[in-house]
């Protein structure tokens, strides 16, 4: 009897427990309701695409100019932009530090891909390539 316990208290907690591909699921499900959109001045819309339990494409249109590259000015409303999202997200700090990458993809209001920059810690400081 006591081993039936044991063994059904395991499969319970394991049950609970929520796997990486689980987390960085949820992380792009909550990216994407409706009831969890940002709202920013300089944000037409996010969008997060599933990769796979490693990958996440995180898709941000921005209010910007039909051009080719983002004004030095603009990186700042970004780096608001996902901190937001991240901060809004209770697992996106978790899916980062998990090792998942996050590939933040921006595009300008035409719907033209400017940049693509692998995010790799929980912060905006790899924003830093667009000022290259």
């Amino acid at each position: 009897m006591k081993k039936l316990t044991i063994l059904f208290a395991s499969i319970i907690f394991l049950a609970a427990c929520d796997t990486k591909e689980t987390r960085v699921f949820k992380f792009t499900q909550h990216v994407n309701d409706k009831e969890n959109e940002i709202k920013d001045e300089f944000l037409i819309k996010s969008k997060a695409f599933y990769v796979n339990k490693k990958e996440i494409n995180l898709d941000l249109i921005l209010k910007t100019r039909a051009i080719d590259t983002i004004p030095g000015v603009d990186i700042p409303k970004i780096e608001k932009v996902v901190t937001t999202l991240f901060e809004k997200n209770p697992n996106g700090k978790d899916i980062i530090d998990g090792g998942t990458e996050v590939n933040l993809r921006l595009y300008n209001s035409a719907g033209v891909k400017i940049s693509e920059i692998p995010l790799k810690d929980y912060s905006t400081k790899d924003l830093i390539i667009l000022n290259k």
